[in-house]
């Protein structure tokens, strides 16, 4: 029995099926035998209805989806670090703006209402990023035919809060005078702060350094993982942050010294037994018991960088020592002719 579905021959063997159900047409063109015909366009209808009915009535909320989202998806294909906030994102705002509404339901318009009420509150930086994590989902809510088209794409940002950002960086005799501070913390620490000033290097790629990542006859270190510390997942060792962030960096003869002395020290291949965070708040509690002035353990990595501009360093040679990717393309290609440049660039960094 065909119901409404109407079968037209193309060819020889091949076949093209329509079938219209709840006022919308449904057609496929398909390979097979005469004798198969008939059962194929029963299979076309079963199946044209069930998808259909998984459109017109999903079971899932937003909020019931968002978690199945997490879960199944970002859990299985993102990165800890998109796990941990993207799960933020959801809970701080979206799941309570959205609630129990159904996600075949929600329109272009309901998103541009989301963004738009919180353009007062926050930078349009983290309002793209709000964007950015519906757009994954209702992907993700394509491919499990919950829903048809993705509303969250072709979405204007709106312009948002205006904050005034200042680069948290230390002059040269600031960087001098904070090595002076350090002299009587513990090695470790002391160590740790000196190659984050000296080198540009953030903070989740210097804690699981190993002894072999340093190449102290060459004057250089080998950036080839990151520490990082999820919420969801504990710590774990990781890819870099991005492809050009796996990189070879040319060091100071100064840092050379140090680092040279401080292995003599080890008992394990680690540098370092302290995680990004612990850094960054023992830094922020010296810096204050010492009476200096404000800066963050990230704002040495600033510093490193505007002291080479400063001294008319190229940006694609400060750009391939930082591991930035805003200018991959141009970095890799001339990474190899500003070898000279590096060796120069990081020797300005001799305390």
């Amino acid at each position: 029995m065909r119901k409404n579905g109407t079968i037209e021959k193309r060819g020889e063997n091949k076949y093209r099926l329509k079938y219209m159900y709840k006022g919308k047409r449904h057609s496929k063109t398909i390979n097979c035998t005469d004798k198969q015909v008939e059962k194929e366009l029963l299979r076309f209808i079963v199946e044209v209805e069930d998808n259909e009915e998984k459109f017109q009535a999903t079971k899932y909320n937003f909020s019931k989806f968002a978690d199945e989202f997490l879960e199944n998806y970002v859990r299985n294909n993102l990165k800890p670090r998109t796990y941990d906030y993207y799960k933020y994102l959801l809970d701080s705002r979206l799941k309570k703006w959205f609630g129990n509404k159904d996600i075949n339901k929600i329109k272009r318009a309901d998103i541009m209402d989301f963004l738009n009420n919180y353009s007062n509150e926050l930078e349009k930086s983290t309002l793209r990023k709000y964007r950015n994590c519906l757009i994954t989902m209702f992907n993700y809510a394509i491919k499990k035919d919950y829903i048809q088209i993705n509303v969250a794409e072709k979405i204007d940002i709106p312009k948002g809060k205006k904050v005034k950002k200042e680069i948290n960086c230390y002059t040269y005799s600031q960087l001098q005078n904070l090595i002076k501070e350090l002299e009587n913390e513990k090695l470790e620490r002391k160590i740790f702060v000196i190659l984050a000033m000296t080198t540009g290097l953030r903070r989740e790629e210097i804690c699981p350094l190993t002894i072999k990542d340093i190449d102290l006859k060459n004057n250089t270190i080998d950036i080839n993982k990151a520490m990082i510390e999820s919420k969801e997942f504990g710590v774990l060792i990781t890819d870099t942050k991005t492809k050009s962030s796996v990189r070879v960096i040319d060091i100071p003869k100064y840092l050379n010294t140090i680092l040279s002395d401080y292995i003599k020290t080890l008992k394990t291949d680690r540098l370092f037994h302290v995680l990004p965070d612990t850094m960054t708040c023992w830094f922020y509690k010296f810096i204050k018991r010492k009476n200096l002035p404000h800066i963050t353990l990230h704002g040495l990595r600033h510093s490193y960088a505007t002291h080479l501009i400063n001294n008319n360093i190229d940006i694609n040679t400060i750009s391939t020592l930082l591991g930035h990717s805003d200018i991959i393309t141009t970095g890799k290609i001339y990474i190899n002719k500003s070898r000279e440049n590096s060796k120069k660039a990081v020797e300005l960094l001799n305390f």
